[in-house]
């Protein structure tokens, strides 16, 4: 699955994001120059994701509503 899956958001002296699943593909991504991808995590921490590491203007999806968009 392309999402990783967000444990926790943490904010002390840096920033620091945690996930479950991914770690080997985040790694190859990051080597190969990616700059954005997709992170799968509570609506409760999205407002605080997107503000520490989120794209410049980007907002938070519900994942409900990405399917939505995809049926339309």
């Amino acid at each position: 699955m392309l999402w990783k899956v967000l444990v926790r958001v943490d904010v002390t002296e840096h920033p620091v994001l945690s996930y479950t699943d991914g770690v080997t593909r985040t790694i190859w991504l990051l080597t190969h120059g990616v700059k954005e991808m997709p992170v799968k995590c509570a609506m409760a921490d999205a407002a605080r994701l997107q503000a520490l590491a989120g794209v410049d203007g980007g907002q938070p999806v519900a994942v409900g509503t990405l399917f939505k968009q995809k049926m339309d």
